[in-house]
């Protein structure tokens, strides 16, 4: 639309340079207006779960933010944003060389003591131990003895493809997030994560051969051979990383959320911390991570913000805040029952009487189908011995009717088997009355029967003990009937063989008809036993679902109402602290009910699994309903937090638009119905001079923009008066008051500080001059904080440019009337018509200004209320350096004397200086949004000039000018119709 309007324009010549400046910057401003961002900062301890929550808002297939062994996302800034491509883009930025070099000396000297020697360390998460982890994985060729005798220039030296590396930016595209996740791990992964048992012998056996390996490494043979390290040799990069830019087509961003994720643990290098601080400084919404199960403890709200964090809430009333609770899929049902009395919820009642009954269920079938399995593992056993033993027979009968000579290996064995076995029960076994029974059947009967007891006693010789004792039965049973016969049992002939062998096909027929009803049982039984598994299953998770809902809902309540109360807590001690006399804790100083904290219980795991997003995790663990996760509420959030800047800025976009189009259709339009004569005269007195904007003074200076921008200016300086007397009276007082309070509680807190932690861990953060696993600079400010966070938030409120706005709507509205005053008698109403739309088109212009400064200040401010505990940092580096100086024996006990000493010393000076410094900075930010309101209101003068310059510039009669306007004219027309159709269109 707009590049059609401009593509229009430039075929019409505009009369006036000025005209041609304004309606070419208007047009790039229009052209330049896109959607809103807001931007999400993830915040979260390692391993609450950020990163997996992150991968399922954003629907990818598989990993886009790196988890797991990908150590450096807990270190990196990974900022994720929206782009309308298939691909999915990365910039991985790396360190600077200086900023790798500053690093370099910070963990070289964690890992020395103070004598210079390499301090031993087992314990990877020690100092000693997270410095060797990150040297070695990016040089991995250097030994650590040699590592503490080389320079940060000689290990920067020994590879130059790492420094190459430095300060560059490397881009990634994929076409989907498996490749993605393969391609960002070249940066990312830490290729020695874990090493299995045979990597570790491996090492093991080279250390102990190294002798052999060496000098079979002289050997002519092998000299020439490439030398080819173990996997672990090639270098790591992921300590180098700055920051990571990934750019997906993901829905939950498509409206303009940015997620950051930033580093879990605080980190050595302090250029990855100073990214992430101007994330929190830039952040529109902060987002406070942490798994489910701190939030039923007593960590809960209050501890996982912390008070200087809070604190900064309370100043920066804008901030937005939101809780998501972690891992709700781990639960552990009789804890939740136990914990917050479910036992007799109806619903939960009916789930467990449902469980009871398919346990019961399936302990019957899996009984059946296990009797079922055994009792068709005997009859396969029966017919494999009757078939065999059928097999031998007709090959008897075969070498009998070809009149060859046939050796029986089965019931040969047998017979001699069958008299062992009777000399086993004459020799003192009494055998069981089935031994002593005889049976009247027929020799031929009996014999068939001997043979089948033959082989089961030939197999259960094989066998092992269990087959031995489940076969013994049957064989002893049929040994009785084949013992008594066995002395007078003739030689199988050709009649006999045949009898026997349709018997064995007769029995092996019945035994498989019988085995296949039974298998059929068993296949019924597994059937059944799987349909009630599978509904034991869902029961549970059924279960699962209902105690980790029941655990969610009152994690909300309590994470919401724990959050006020430490609100009021915050707000109590600071007012205790203004005015301890008159201070009462039963009076609220806020309605403390108004304020509800966004709380999301999410599981990614289950949300991924019913998604289907990666493959292999099986079937959810806890919800089946995938509003459960919590997974979609978070999506929806992430587009309801843009909905105001969005709404915001059409309302802008279509108000600048609408404006600019209706001066152009006035232009276009022209005024056709007064005499040059008066168009000159009205020219002579308003038209600016070109060369106005070289007289600073305006003395000589006529026209509507200088005459406009002389008022503005004296505007603009009241402004700003009344902007540094509002800082004055607002924080100037509090200022010098919590710089007093800091001073008095300085020492006290730096010996809290000390003796809180291990002294190594005391010593690293002297090292890194106060800022490490905790912040000693910003401990040392809390009590300034606390003193002026209430009335910091009070001053930034309040609307500071209404009345300016005011101001400059009342001094264009007085010249517009000036000018119709001027005007000659024809040009009267036309020329309070063009005022009319002067007037609007100046009011949208001014609000666009005001709303620019409104976020300058907003923005400044943020840098300012943070800027003390710089300031403190500053002044402490001498201290923090003498007390480093301190070696040898009791070093330790003397570096908290020099820290302590020098706190003492510098306390006043300290925080006096740097209450000066906030309010020396808050009057710059007076003046610097002075200078931008006169840059700004200046092109609005010339605005409101070229708008009613149309009063005194004829329209060209050029048959192409006439043309061009009429084209101009229907494209106007056409943009003014569709900004009153999306006008409607909002309303309704």
């Amino acid at each position: 639309m707009i590049q059609t309007l401009k593509s229009r324009m430039k075929l019409m010549k505009l009369g006036s340079k000025l005209r041609e400046e304004v309606w070419a910057r208007e047009l790039v401003v229009l052209e330049g207006q896109g959607s809103p961002t807001t931007l999400i900062a993830v915040c979260g301890a390692t391993g609450a779960g950020k990163s997996s929550i992150l991968n399922a808002i954003l629907d990818a297939s598989d990993n886009v933010v790196p988890t797991s062994g990908m150590r450096a996302c807990t270190a990196v800034v990974t900022e994720i944003a929206y782009h309308n491509k298939p691909t999915i883009d990365a910039d991985v930025s790396f360190l600077s060389l200086n900023e790798w070099k500053s690093e370099l000396a910070v963990l070289l000297h964690d890992m020395v003591d103070e004598d210079g020697n390499l301090k031993r360390s087992t314990d990877l998460k020690s100092d000693a131990g997270v410095a060797w982890s990150k040297v070695n994985a990016v040089y991995p060729s250097i030994t650590q003895e040699d590592l503490v005798h080389m320079s940060v220039d000689q290990i920067i030296g020994h590879d130059r493809n790492i420094a190459n590396i430095l300060g560059t930016t490397k881009k990634i595209s994929a076409k989907d997030s498996r490749s993605f996740s393969k391609d960002i791990a070249k940066y990312i992964d830490s290729k020695d994560q874990k090493r299995s048992k045979k990597e570790k012998e491996k090492e093991k056996e080279k250390s102990l051969m190294s002798a052999v390996r060496t000098a079979a490494a002289q050997h002519p043979r092998n000299r020439d051979q490439p030398k080819t390290g173990p996997k672990g040799d090639d270098p790591a990069l992921w300590p180098l990383i700055r920051q990571v830019n990934v750019r997906c087509k993901a829905a939950a961003l498509s409206t303009g959320a940015i997620l950051v994720d930033l580093p879990g643990v605080a980190d050595a290098n302090a250029a990855r911390n100073n990214v992430a601080k101007d994330y929190m400084k830039k952040a529109n919404c902060v987002w406070i991570l942490a798994p489910i199960t701190r939030a039923v403890d007593d960590k809960t709200a209050r501890d996982l913000l912390g008070d200087a964090f809070r604190l900064q809430l309370m100043s920066e009333p804008p901030f937005q805040l939101a809780y998501p609770a972690s891992k709700c899929d781990d639960i552990s049902c009789s804890e939740v029952i136990r914990a917050l009395r479910l036992h007799d919820e109806p619903k939960l009642e009916d789930i467990e009487n449902r469980i009871d009954e398919l346990e019961r269920d399936t302990s019957t079938w899996k009984k059946i189908e296990s009797e079922g399995q055994k009792e068709a593992k005997g009859i396969e056993k029966e017919l494999k011995d009757i078939r065999e033993v059928t097999k031998e027979r007709e090959e008897h009968l075969d070498a009998l009717e070809n009149g060859e000579t046939f050796v029986p290996r089965l019931t040969g064995r047998k017979i001699a088997m069958s008299s062992k076995k009777r000399k086993r029960g004459n020799n003192g076994k009494s055998g069981s009355s089935k031994r002593r029974r005889t049976n009247p059947s027929s020799d031929d009967e009996d014999d068939f029967i001997a043979s089948d007891a033959s082989e089961d006693d030939s197999d259960s010789d094989k066998s092992d003990s269990s087959d031995d004792e489940s076969d013994n039965d049957n064989s002893d049973e049929e040994d009785s009937a084949s013992d008594s016969d066995q002395e007078d049992e003739e030689p199988a002939t050709e009649e006999s063989l045949k009898v026997k062998i349709k018997e064995g096909k007769a029995k092996i027929k019945e035994l498989r008809a019988t085995l296949t009803q039974v298998r059929e049982r068993k296949k019924d039984a597994s059937d059944k036993l799987a349909r009630f598994k599978k509904s034991l299953a869902k029961a549970q998770r059924e279960k699962n679902a209902f105690c980790s809902l029941k655990r969610s809902e009152f994690s909300r309540d309590v994470l919401k109402e724990d959050f006020r109360t430490g609100l009021k807590d915050l707000d109590d001690a600071a007012a205790e602290e203004r005015d301890p006399g008159d201070f009462d804790p039963t009076v609220d100083l806020r309605d403390y009910d108004k304020i509800n904290l966004p709380v999301f219980t999410c599981s990614s795991r289950d949300y991924i699994r019913i998604q289907g997003q990666v493959k292999g995790d099986g079937e959810p663990a806890c919800f089946t309903n995938v509003e459960d996760t919590g997974i979609p509420g978070l999506q929806r959030w992430c587009h309801e937090l843009t909905i105001a800047s969005r709404s915001r800025a059409a309302l802008n976009f279509h108000s600048q638009l609408r404006a600019f189009a209706t001066g152009v259709e006035s232009y276009v339009h022209g005024i056709s119905d007064v005499t040059l004569a008066d168009r000159e005269s009205f020219r002579d007195k308003w038209e600016s001079n070109e060369m106005w904007e070289a007289d600073p003074q305006f003395a000589s200076i006529k026209g509507v923009a200088p005459v406009l921008l002389q008022r503005f200016i004296n505007l603009i300086d009241n402004c700003v008066e009344e902007l540094q007397a509002h800082f004055k009276d607002g924080l100037e007082e509090k200022c010098h008051i919590g710089a007093t309070n800091a001073a008095d509680a300085a020492v006290s807190t730096s010996d809290e500080f000390a003796s809180s932690m291990h002294w190594g861990t005391y010593r690293a953060t002297l090292r890194r001059h106060g800022t490490w696993r905790r912040d000693l600079n910003a401990e040392l400010t809390l009590p300034f904080t606390r003193n002026i966070a209430n009335s910091w938030g009070k001053v930034f409120e309040s609307d500071l440019f209404a009345p300016f706005e005011a101001a400059v709507t009342s001094t264009i509205n007085k010249l517009l009337e000036e000018i119709e005053d001027t005007a000659a008698a024809g040009l009267k109403d036309r020329t309070r018509r063009q005022g009319d739309l002067c007037l609007e088109e100046a009011r949208v212009a001014l609000r666009q200004i005001i709303e620019i400064v409104r976020e300058t200040l907003a923005r400044e401010q943020k840098e300012v209320s943070r800027c003390m505990a710089p300031h403190v940092q500053i002044q402490l580096l001498d201290g923090y350096d003498r007390a480093m100086e301190e070696r040898g024996r009791g070093s330790v006990a003397r570096q908290k004397d020099v820290f302590r000493q020098y706190v003492n010393d510098q306390k006043n000076e300290m925080f006096e200086g740097g209450a000066q410094v906030i309010m020396d900075r808050l009057v710059a930010i007076a003046n610097a949004i002075g200078e931008d309101l006169e840059t700004a209101l200046e092109e609005l003068a010339k605005k409101i000039e070229v708008n009613i310059s149309v009063l005194w510039e004829g329209a060209r009669d050029e048959p192409g000018q006439v043309k061009a306007r009429q084209e101009v004219l229907d494209c106007v027309s056409a943009v003014l119709h569709q900004i009153g159709h999306w006008t409607g269109a909002a309303k309704s």
